[in-house]
């Protein structure tokens, strides 16, 4: 049988690892981008306060007297006096004019004072004294205005005639000097480095963390479902009938599930039981007068023809009652039987039973065809199927098999109304009908449905173009 299409299977342990992972590594990624922009701020203030603690090492440097202020040929802090260190130091006038620069700032060969025009604008918007740290112009930068005190300065300690050899500019004694500028800059090259340095670790590490994470998760996943796969062995083996209920102990998250399912297994084997019992009682009752029928029959010497039938319900209510048999006593072994030799005497039979209506039958079943199915087996369901045939037809049925590979495919067809798709399902299913004016249970079909799929075949049903259903049988065939 052609069951309805299933919803595409999926697995837990995918899903998990689908949905953990990208989180993981989202989680990975912002502690990333936080780590790395922590560590540029910290590397930027720390930078900062560098900057800072060389400005003041520069005042330091700064001598101050009563005829002005000197500032020395070459600064105490090594980088500043180093081409391409990428530390600068400036000094500006009042007037945003150059008044001493480092060596380092005169062999860079850039325009301070319009690259660093706009800074300049800003310091002059700020309180004298009042420390400015920035990143502008390409720069960091730790600047800051101040004017000294001349006047404090004791005069008999200068030695003008050296003033000139020991400064670069001098200003004239007065109360306050000219307003300076004093600006320490770094390019941030080695700030860059150390960053990328850094970040080239860190997601280095995090990238190994994922990993030793993922496969920490992997572990742990398979350890987790270990109680659902036991729980999967345990049913496949109540399926199969070698374990009688689910005897393993499970987390207590799945417990109630095995509980329950002990409970139905339990239950469906005593309904089960119900069922062989009553089966068996009713195919016993009625073999008892079918015997009585048949030595009657055969003492007067009756019509062979009425004999016929009495033997095929005879054999049925053997074939049931073996059926009705526990699993254990009830092997099925190699079985094959001849599908003419079976159809042949079922058509007769029914032509008899459907007398009143007239019926067009054609048979074409090729000799020595043989199923892998016991003949009693074989008769129920061509008797289910053909009598639907018989009973739903205008006035025509056909019947025809052939091989195909491994299996017998047997087609049955009436001209009666046919069946819809869409009804098809419901057709099948036990207790199922369409015509309810029509004697019967709607069970017929579905023996026939349980009796192929039992022996690996299929049952379907299709429409006919002109009219009525055609049900294709697939039975496996008899080895030689």
């Amino acid at each position: 049988l052609n069951s309805d299409a299933r919803p595409a299977s999926y697995s837990l342990r995918r899903r998990m690892l689908l949905t953990l992972l990208p989180v993981l590594a989202i989680a990975l990624l912002l502690l990333g981008l936080s780590l790395a922009n922590s560590y540029r701020t910290a590397a930027e203030a720390s930078l900062f306060e560098r900057l800072q603690l060389q400005q003041r090492l520069m005042l330091a440097d700064v001598e101050i007297s009563a005829t002005g202020v000197r500032f020395p040929e070459l600064a105490s802090e090594p980088a500043l006096n180093q081409p391409e260190s990428g530390r600068f130091a400036l000094v500006f006038d009042s007037r945003s004019q150059i008044l001493w620069q480092s060596l380092s700032a005169r062999a860079s060969g850039v325009s301070w004072p319009q690259r660093l025009a706009p800074v300049l604008l800003r310091l002059n918007r700020i309180p004298q004294g009042e420390l400015l740290t920035d990143s502008a112009a390409g720069f960091y930068l730790a600047a800051m205005r101040v004017a000294f005190a001349l006047d404090a300065i004791e005069t008999d300690a200068i030695n003008p005639a050296s003033s000139d050899a020991l400064s670069t500019e001098v200003l004239q004694a007065g109360l306050l000097s000219d307003t300076y500028t004093l600006m320490i800059l770094d390019d941030g090259a080695l700030l860059a480095a150390q960053q990328k340095s850094y970040a080239s670790s860190l997601w280095r590490w995090l990238g190994l963390t994922l990993a030793l994470l993922a496969t920490v998760q992997v572990l742990l996943m398979f350890w987790s479902f270990r109680p659902l796969a036991q729980l999967v062995d345990e049913l496949r083996r109540v399926e199969q009938g070698s374990q009688q209920k689910f005897a393993a102990s499970y987390p207590t998250e799945i417990a109630p599930l095995t509980e329950n399912l002990n409970r139905f297994v339990e239950g469906e084997r005593r309904q089960r039981e119900r069922y062989k019992n009553s089966l068996a009682d009713l195919a016993h009752s009625l073999k008892t007068p079918l015997a009585a029928m048949q030595a009657a029959i055969e003492s007067k010497a009756g019509d062979a023809a009425m004999l016929e039938p009495v033997e095929r319900m005879d054999a049925i209510i053997r074939y049931q009652l073996q059926r009705a048999q526990p699993l254990a006593s009830h092997r099925m072994g190699v079985q094959r039987s001849d599908l003419a030799l079976v159809a042949e005497p079922l058509l007769r039979t029914l032509q008899k039973v459907y007398h009143s209506k007239p019926v067009a039958l054609d048979c074409q079943i090729p000799p020595a065809l043989n199923v892998a199915m016991a003949e009693e087996e074989l008769l129920e369901l061509l008797g289910n199927v053909l009598d639907n045939a018989f009973k739903y037809c205008r006035g025509k049925v056909s019947l025809s098999a052939s091989g195909q590979g491994a299996f017998c495919v047997v087609s049955i067809q009436d001209d009666g109304p046919g069946i819809p798709a869409s009804r098809i399902p419901k057709v099948l299913a036990r207790g199922g009908r369409l015509d309810q004016q029509q004697p019967g249970q709607g069970i017929g079909l579905a023996v026939a449905v349980a009796i192929v799929d039992a022996r690996g075949g299929s049952l379907d049903i299709k429409p006919v173009l002109e009219g009525g259903a055609r049900v294709l049988l697939r039975l496996p065939l008899a080895t030689a």
